[in-house]
């Protein structure tokens, strides 16, 4: 079975920044190999301790080069969201060392905003039309009308059929404070994991992370990513970076994976659990994704929902997701984490959660959770130290053998 390569680095933070002006929050650097394609996934709790208002600017910069940019005013004091980015790398023939640089900064100078829990993972892809398959359009694109136009588009065709988890990003907003904008996967012609969003300010740019399993035959598989407008008053929706990758999941030592698309909700203070992956994991390194959607219907100012991602009955990767916007009850806001975990043998269990605070009622839908082995490891020596601890023992035995029988 292969062994994934992959590179990460992680902070647990909290950074606070007060400035307009971007400040590297995390780095990771390292120099891939030639001819060889990466994704890169990066996520970050974020949200203002002060003034609502102002919000978190997020950017992925690759040697210079901004690779994913989330712009997120309007947010309350004390919200927490969950932000996720996917950025694909090519590596030419001639290999360099690449800096991926994770930068954040506050909406207005003086206002604070906290970033925790900050992940950049860079895991490599296998070739082949039976490995891992991407497509990415990263210009600005807008759409006027409710019908969902295309904006990327992934076509292959596996040489043998299998398992594949297909990814979708996109950095969305639209041009009204008055209405929402609309964006989702579809796959092979069924439109999936669709994401409407109040957008309390006009022009910000939202992340967009859906993920599903999908069975695919030996034959032509399309994947595309979609967005749409809400319908009249002159609403445009507009989207940039629009990725969709497909990762074989035979090519993983093992893979678990569990969603929920059916929305639930929720009207107490106590959290419920809305999806949980319960799996025996072996002594290995595995790959943590998770994404959900959540919203409420109420007065940002008194009541708001609130979500967490637990493992094992404890918080995982810090505080909970808060959101604290009058949404109504189709709209949504998306939240992702990702994190590279070191997990013994034994059974683990990963929950997704959400409450209402105050009064009103609390949305939960469109959540995943998937975990990836990418190389085992184990408590025992490696086999050339085990056999050179065996010759060790041996010619010990043959020399007290020697002085025995031949003294001096």
């Amino acid at each position: 079975m292969p062994v994934r390569q992959y590179y990460q680095n992680s902070a647990v933070g909290p950074i606070t920044k007060d400035s307009e002006t971007y400040a590297t929050l995390l780095t990771l650097t390292f120099t891939p190999d030639a001819n060889t394609r990466y994704a890169i996934f990066i996520s970050c709790s974020a949200g203002p301790t002060e003034s609502s208002g102002t919000g978190p600017h997020l950017r992925l910069r690759e040697n210079s080069i901004t690779r994913a940019e989330l712009v997120c005013d309007g947010t309350s004091n004390n919200f927490l969201h969950g932000f996720g980015m996917l950025y694909m790398h090519t590596e030419g023939a001639t290999p360099v060392s690449r800096s991926f640089v994770l930068q954040g900064r506050s909406t207005d100078t003086g206002f604070d905003i906290q970033f925790r829990d900050m992940q950049i993972i860079a895991l490599r892809l296998e070739d082949g039309n039976d490995g891992d398959q991407y497509k990415t359009h990263d210009s600005l694109e807008t759409e006027t009308t409710t019908t969902y136009s295309d904006q990327v588009t992934l076509t292959f065709t596996p040489d043998n059929a299998g398992d594949y988890l297909v990814i979708g990003y996109a950095e969305t907003g639209n041009n009204s404070t008055l209405s929402y904008g609309q964006c989702r996967l579809n796959i092979n012609s069924t439109g999936q994991k669709a994401l409407d969003r109040l957008y309390i300010i006009s022009n910000d740019y939202w992340p967009y992370l859906k993920m599903s399993k999908k069975t695919f035959a030996a034959s032509s598989q399309t994947m595309t990513m979609q967005i749409a407008a809400s319908g009249g008053g002159g609403v445009i929706t507009h989207g940039r970076r629009f990725r969709v990758l497909a990762l074989r999941l035979g090519k993983f030592l093992s893979s678990k994976f569990i969603d929920n698309s059916s929305a639930d909700t929720e009207t107490t203070s106590t959290f419920k659990e809305y999806l949980n992956l319960n799996f025996a994991a072996n002594k290995a390194n595995y790959l943590i994704l998770t994404c959900h959607d959540h919203g409420d219907d109420r007065d940002p100012s008194t009541s708001h929902v609130q979500s967490r991602i637990q493992k094992d009955n404890v918080d995982w990767l810090g505080e909970d997701f808060k959101d604290k916007w009058n949404r109504g009850g189709s709209k949504r806001c998306n939240n992702t984490a990702f994190k590279i975990e070191e997990l013994a043998e034994q059974t683990y269990d990963y929950d997704i959660e959400f409450k209402m605070i105050g009064t009103g009622t609390a949305y939960c839908d469109d959540a995943a959770i998937v975990a990836l082995e990418l190389d085992q490891l184990s408590d025992s020596p490696p086999e050339g130290a085990r056999l050179l601890r065996e010759f060790a023992n041996d010619f010990g035995r043959l020399k007290y053998v020697a002085v025995r029988e031949f003294p001096r």
